[in-house]
């Protein structure tokens, strides 16, 4: 039977041989064009920006799970919250984000898998209704500022 070192091995060399088939099908001076032409400054900003977010994301997913009992640190919550994020990146409809259950149940006494899965299916919740809310305000600026500066200085207003 396999242990825990045998398993441990078998990941990392499934995830070694992913990378090594992303790496080997790159265009490496393609690669290296872009990055020379990155701003660096612009690259750090959505860095710290993007970290601050899923601090911010973990923070409210880690007040979900106190809601349904589940007690777990802030560093866990954020550990598993940016796991769930990557996983959610690669599958569709980013599915991959109901995987943080499984990262839940071994660091927890208390755990079940209704609470979890309500924990991250209002957490997505969460993120469809801010993003609809700043779509909606955005549209309505966007529209505000067509008419008055596009279609207002487009049809002036005859003096006859």
């Amino acid at each position: 039977m396999f242990n825990k070192k045998h398993i441990w091995f078998l990941k990392f060399l499934i995830g070694f041989f992913i990378l090594f088939g992303i790496f080997i099908r790159l265009d490496v001076a393609q690669v290296i064009i872009v990055l020379q032409k990155a701003k660096l400054d612009l690259l750090l900003t959505s860095m710290m920006l993007s970290i601050l977010l899923i601090s911010l994301k973990s923070y409210r997913w880690l007040i979900l799970l106190k809601q349904q009992d589940i007690a777990i640190t802030y560093w866990n919550a954020f550990r598993i919250y940016s796991i769930g994020n990557f996983l959610g990146i690669l599958t569709p409809a980013r599915l991959g984000e109901f995987t943080k259950v499984f990262f839940i149940k071994p660091i927890t006494n208390k755990f079940n898998y209704t609470g979890s899965t309500i924990s991250i299916l209002f957490d997505r919740l969460f993120d469809f209704f801010t993003l609809s809310t700043v779509s909606i305000v955005g549209g309505v600026l966007l529209f505000n500022w067509y008419y008055k500066t596009i279609l207002y200085k487009a049809a002036p207003i005859s003096s006859k």
